[in-house]
């Protein structure tokens, strides 16, 4: 067989087999290249860093008038990241809250303690990782249970 015959036999099959195995090539170099960054991501040194007795914001619904106390007001938070992302983070950039929205009685109720960290700044544990929380009495029920 001539080979003008043999390319022009079959010519669409072939050019989409050869168009075929041009994308299957792309996709796996491309997916070994996204793998190499990601395994670089990974094995690229995290340190962590403590920050002490960071104050808990407490959390509640606009229109509350309740008052609540939270014990202990302050918690110790382990963080990890990059050495560079963790040496220009601030103590303000990391947000400590306790979330009162949903709470109706405060009578010996615990919390978990929600912690927000900035991108690239991972959460590692917060010390203690819950609070105690107690309704403080408004202006209105003392003048209230004074009239009785």
């Amino acid at each position: 067989m001539p080979l003008r015959e043999s390319i022009g036999k079959d010519f669409w099959l072939k050019m989409f087999s050869l168009a075929l195995a041009t994308l299957i090539w792309f996709t796996v170099k491309f997916a070994i290249r996204n793998e190499m960054n990601v395994a670089r991501t990974a094995l690229a040194p995290t340190t962590q860093r403590v920050f002490e007795k960071l104050p808990i914001t407490v959390m509640t619904a606009a229109g509350e008038s309740r008052g609540f106390k939270v014990e202990p007001e302050s918690v110790k938070v382990v963080v990890s990241g990059e050495a560079v992302a963790l040496q220009i983070l601030k103590e303000r950039d990391i947000e400590v809250y306790v979330n009162l929205t949903d709470v109706q009685d405060a009578k010996g109720l615990r919390k978990r303690i929600e912690v927000y960290t900035p991108p690239g700044v991972g959460l590692v544990r917060v010390v203690p990782p819950d609070v105690s929380v107690e309704k403080m009495s408004s202006p209105d029920e003392n003048s209230q249970s004074g009239n009785r």
